[in-house]
């Protein structure tokens, strides 16, 4: 299964792209509601967090060049105990999948196709889904290359947009929740970043490992310069208190936008390219969790086991009743999701080192 290889550029867009794929029509929505018109400042030491989390996983990840934390987890626990923190890995990116894919339907059908059944475009983003995880993680690298400089340019070309829609004043006074909102929102925020923890299963798969420390930070700070000028806009265009009451609210400053009277609806546009950047980011989770479980049970490939995986995502993702349930379970999973997403890889890192467990051999 280690026959396919990605770059360390490669690993750069990728990272980024797991980390605001799904997140960049709401994020500005999450951090106004825990810190108010300071959301931007969370989101900036949320960024420091995600890259301490990089320097985490990768000084773990040294340690087992040629093994995913699945599978170095059995040396440094044990049979049982190793096989639980690795299916523990797996169901926690399952059901990100599952949430996310929610959350991508729902985008699609409440604007653009509100009398389309959710359950139909559940059922071809899944199909999407397998056929893209069993083409493999170089196609995953290769689309994400296609469409990181589009995604990149459509949140530029949003931010520019409605610029003279902007009032400054609305981002003052600093620090106006209390440093406490703004530090647990931080941590909200890192949480996004921590997703990040897929290199603990692509580290075997770089053709090398030299930079691979860089190239985490190079993809942290890529979704970071994506999804900052997003939040800075979105209070700056609708002021903190309406942007917490905005379902999509990057969405809803794409609808203002206006070119000299003449380009209207570049929503439309920037729609299209969320859905690649959600889709990609989906494939990412879907693709290290099928790795996950297969190598968990000693299975060489993956591949028989996505379509098992992605009827658990379609059932999962159909369990929310709502729109306003699936908003429920994303702040849960958003609040808490960094204790795991850190937790865990500090953990396994700790006990390898009090334990002097390590495996060096065939580093490239």
């Amino acid at each position: 299964m280690k026959q396919e290889r990605i770059t360390t550029s490669q690993l750069a867009i990728v990272v980024a792209i797991a980390v605001m794929g799904t997140v960049v029509l709401s994020v500005p929505r999450t951090l106004s509601i825990g810190a108010e018109n300071s959301g931007w400042i969370s989101l900036m030491l949320g960024w420091a967090i995600g890259l301490a989390g990089i320097f985490l996983f990768v000084r773990l990840a040294e340690r087992f060049p040629q093994k995913t934390i699945t599978e170095y987890s059995a040396l440094v626990f044990g049979r049982w105990l190793g096989k639980l923190v690795s299916l523990s890995f797996s169901a926690y990116f399952i059901l990100l999948c599952a949430l996310y894919t929610r959350v991508f339907a729902q985008t699609i059908v409440i604007p653009l196709l509100p009398e389309t059944p959710i359950s139909v475009v559940l059922g071809i983003f899944v199909i999407l889904l397998i056929y893209e995880s069993h083409a493999g993680l170089q196609s995953i690298a290769q689309l994400s290359q296609v469409f990181i400089v589009p995604i990149i340019i459509a949140a530029l070309v949003i931010v520019a947009g409605v610029a003279p829609l902007m009032d400054l004043g609305r981002l003052k006074p600093l620090f106006q929740p209390g440093p406490g909102p703004i530090l647990r929102t931080a941590l909200t925020a890192s949480t996004h970043f921590g997703e990040s923890a897929v290199l603990l299963v692509l580290y075997p798969y770089l053709t090398r490992r030299s930079r691979v420390l860089r190239s985490g930070w190079i993809g942290l700070s890529t979704a970071l310069a994506i999804l900052l000028p997003v939040v800075l806009g979105g209070v700056a265009v609708y002021g903190h208190e309406q942007v917490q009451r905005l379902l999509f609210p990057t969405l809803s400053l794409a609808r203002l936008i206006r070119f000299g009277g003449f380009v209207e609806h570049a929503e439309v546009l920037f729609v299209v390219l969320w859905l690649f950047s959600a889709f990609l980011k989906v494939s990412i989770l879907f693709y290290v969790s099928s790795v996950a479980l297969a190598q968990t049970f000693g299975i060489d490939d993956y591949r028989p086991l996505v379509n098992v995986l992605a009827t658990i995502v379609i059932l999962g993702s159909l369990l929310p009743e709502n729109a306003a349930m699936v908003l429920e379970l994303t702040d849960v999973v958003v609040s808490y999701g960094w204790m795991y997403e850190y937790g865990l890889p500090l953990i396994v890192l700790l006990a390898a080192v009090v334990l002097r467990k390590e495996d060096r051999h065939d580093e490239v």
